[in-house]
């Protein structure tokens, strides 16, 4: 998207309530996310891709594992980010 799209997304944000405020701290954790993400696989799409089957099959992991990842499966999360994509458009 050019900087003219940026623009009008940017003025669709700012007429909904705490968009603009939810977008920049989505970026923001989008880049520390990403930023984990390559540190973790080295740039290696392969890594990235099984990282991202092993996170979608979270109902067959064991009751541990879905234990450390509870933090990471709050739904405010999610909704929070769905939130920012939506606004985004």
């Amino acid at each position: 998207m050019g900087r003219y799209g940026n623009q009008i997304s940017v003025a669709r944000l700012r007429k909904s309530e705490n968009c603009t405020r939810d977008i920049i701290r989505y970026n923001d954790r989008r880049s520390q996310k990403n930023g984990l993400i390559g540190e973790f696989t080295g740039g290696n799409q392969a890594i990235k891709d099984g990282l991202g089957r092993a996170w979608g099959d979270r109902e067959n992991w064991s009751p541990a594992m879905k234990q450390n990842a509870a933090p990471f499966s709050d739904p405010r999360i999610w909704e929070f980010i769905n939130r920012c994509r939506q606004a985004a458009r």
